[in-house]
């Protein structure tokens, strides 16, 4: 006991021995605060010894939230008792309670002594006590299904029936169902048979219902037509007798409340009257509520679910993450080209024809998160499952020429990140994006001004030209390779700077077209050395973004034929950003460029955060440092601690080549060349040059 328990327990120490054979309990009426319980009491409720100690008395005895509406504090008077009924929720019992007001040092304590009303006994609660209960139950519980349950109940109880219901009526289809149930013990559920029920079976009652009046039947088996529908639905499930009543809404007539059954006050009807003027308005607010809601989850165009239902969906996530997700992401390719064309009107006819083909050819919900954009998180799904869904997917789509929908993906078990996940379905549909237009344009489907228009012109005009950096060996300061860099020239035939043209390509979307003109130059830049009888490695930098497009390595395995150049001779330069795909995306793309021959170099590699994984697990043939771990070689030992560590660790690493660029000075090249670093590039050698300045390089003796 607390302080004040104790000092209570002292001065009613008689009273509260008295008890013990009692379902008894105190509480403070100011503070509801729960003081004391007999074990009869707390046996009833199912509260454990302490259970009740710093709680409420609404939450011990009936797990409400706040005051009960039919709380009797203000009945209670100094001299005397008050006696009243109550159905209890938590225990699923009537009580008839004794309340007594006790005073100690000005503070005011109720007790309250109860008995377990059973149905043999006469003293039953009346229909009022009843109602206010049932209002109290539904409009202060946080679960509908629960209250409304629980609502059902007590009105059953009142009558002694088998079973209460409420049917909801649709006109328009000509059917009712049973919408919410209460069973009695031992009666048998009927609320799965009784779906889709034609109006006709119950059209005696409608036309009573139209009247605004109730319907009772005492014997079924002596009211009925024994050949009618009604009658045979109700023997078959064990019913000889029932009340129903209406249910209005303004006068519409959308439903009924019934009791099958009654042991007690069949005659009294004006329980279940009020009960359905009460259940009426609650339904009726949830109908709202869920219309409400349903709008704000609901895209209205396709019916599908919308960005605020994702953002809400993607919260849950956040908070419960599953232990596997796949995520599909669907654009819609050229959709304002089909509202320019064709107007409005045909343009959402495909935004709704591509939201059906997405929801039906797959089991999980669809988010339409933009215009033409959609989303499917694939939860807890197995990958091989995922592949298969996205197969289905594609073949949907390929067989409705109407709809031209760009898709992306991602799936990962163990460890996932779900923002990751999104960012990866969303790179490999921004690649599949670039592909459509850029075959739209080749193909004469896209005419309209755009960027990849004039970057294309730009390309055939000439003003894209490719410069080499030579690359040397530290060792013995001969040429062994080049590094290809994109320059572009302005109006006036100045070379602008990669920096001042490349991130707005990126961001358009259309920096493939450079990578893949890169390419092309190159190629034929080694065709004619290999003519001459000379040999280069050349590297070429790739964006992500081109990497990742479906046929990348068949693609350049053609350029490469079509020039007569060996794969070998190219250097593929990706930077760490590529991890950002995910492993099993990234290994298989690898895999893929080493079978078809070419080296690749992992670039940039100290620039940012640096995940020595990326060397260790992924295959690269070699490691090129950054300019910026160079730069400060001389001054900083900490840089030159990390570059003798990780060359080391190239060379222990099946033969890894280390690269190192930006060297502009004798003594950064000197402290390289004795660490073992294998190459270097830089001012300090050569400056970026045209091709044709390198092929005379070359051939100098």
């Amino acid at each position: 006991m607390n302080a004040e328990e104790t000092i209570y327990y002292e001065n009613y120490k008689e009273l509260i021995d008295s008890l013990q054979n009692e379902i008894a309990w105190i509480s403070d009426v100011e503070t509801y605060e729960m003081l004391y319980m007999t074990d009869r009491a707390k046996a009833l409720i199912s509260c454990c010894d302490d259970g009740y100690r710093n709680q409420k008395c609404y939450e011990v005895l009936h797990g409400n939230n706040r005051p009960c509406t039919f709380c009797p504090n203000f009945k209670l008077a100094a001299e005397g008792t008050y006696n009243w009924s109550q159905y209890n929720i938590k225990t699923k019992k009537w009580l008839s309670i004794e309340d007594r007001l006790l005073v100690h040092k000005d503070r005011h304590y109720r007790l309250e002594v109860a008995h377990e009303i059973r149905p043999e006994m006469l003293e039953i609660p009346n229909a009022e006590s009843i109602l206010l209960q049932s209002i109290q139950t539904l409009t202060t519980g946080s679960d509908f299904q629960t209250a409304i349950n629980t609502f059902l109940e007590m009105v059953g109880g009142f009558y002694f029936a088998d079973r209460t219901y409420v049917f909801e009526l649709d006109f328009e289809k000509g059917v009712t169902n049973n919408t919410y149930e209460w069973c009695a013990e031992g009666v048998t559920a009927q609320i799965d048979f009784l779906q889709q029920v034609p109006i006709s079976e119950v059209e005696d009652w409608v036309v009573q219902f139209l009247k605004k009046h109730e319907y009772v039947i005492r014997s079924v088996d002596k009211e009925l037509d024994h050949d009618s529908d009604t009658y045979k639905r109700l023997i078959v499930q064990n019913i000889h007798s029932l009340l129903v009543a209406p249910l209005f809404i303004d006068d519409r007539l959308f439903g009924f409340i019934g009791v099958d059954n009654p042991e007690l006050r069949i005659d009294n009807i004006n329980l279940l009257r009020a009960a359905s003027d009460v259940i009426a308005v609650e339904l009726d607010k949830r109908s709202m509520l869920e219309r409400l809601e349903y709008l704000s989850y609901t895209d209205m165009l396709t019916g599908v679910s919308n960005r605020n239902f994702y953002i809400k969906k993607l919260e849950e996530n956040y908070r419960n993450p599953p232990s596997k997700l796949g995520v599909i992401v669907a654009d819609i390719n050229g959709l304002k080209g089909l509202n320019d064309q064709y107007g409005h009107k045909y343009g959402d006819s495909i935004i709704v024809r591509t939201a059906h083909i997405l929801r039906d050819s797959q089991p999980f919900p669809v988010f339409r998160v933009g215009g033409d954009e959609f989303i499917i998180p694939c939860p807890e799904i197995e990958k091989t499952e995922f592949q298969a869904i996205l197969q289905t997917l594609r073949d949907a789509f390929a067989a409705d020429p109407e709809c031209d929908v760009c898709i992306g993906s991602s799936w990962h078990g163990e460890g996932l990140d779900i923002n990751t996940q999104i960012s990866r379905a969303d790179e490999l549909l921004y690649v599949e994006k670039q592909t459509y237009y850029h075959d739209a344009i080749r193909d004469g489907k896209i005419t309209r001004a755009s960027a990849l228009n004039e970057l294309l012109g730009e390309i055939a005009a000439n003003r894209f030209v490719v410069y080499y950096q030579p690359q040397i060996d530290l060792n013995n300061g001969k040429i062994v390779g080049a590094e290809a860099l994109v320059r572009k020239l302005d109006a006036d035939g100045n070379i602008v700077s990669p920096a001042r043209f490349i991130p707005y390509y990126e961001a358009q979307g259309i920096l493939m077209h450079v990578d893949l003109f890169v390419l092309d130059s190159v190629l034929q830049m080694l065709r004619e050395l290999e003519q001459a009888g000379l040999h280069l490695h050349v590297s070429i930098n790739f964006s992500r973004s081109t990497l990742l497009i479906p046929d990348f390595v068949e693609k350049i395995c053609t350029a490469c034929n079509t020039y007569g150049v060996p794969p070998q001779r190219i250097t593929l330069e990706v930077t760490e950003t590529i991890s950002k795909v995910g492993d099993d995306v990234l290994l298989e793309l690898l895999e893929q460029i080493h079978s078809a021959g070419f080296r690749l170099s992992l670039d940039d590699f100290g620039s940012q955060y640096s995940n020595l994984a990326m060397i260790t697990d992924r295959g690269f043939d070699e490691v090129k440092f950054d300019k910026s771990l160079v730069d400060t070689l001389c001054e900083n030992p900490r840089s030159r601690v990390v570059i003798k560590n990780i060359i080391q660790m190239c060379r222990e690493l099946d033969g890894i080549t280390v690269v190192a660029e930006g060297i502009e000075t004798a003594e950064q090249a000197v402290i390289l060349n004795a660490y073992q670093c294998d190459i270097g590039q830089g001012f300090h050698f050569y400056r970026p040059m045209p091709a044709d300045d390198l092929v005379a390089l070359l051939q100098k003796p």
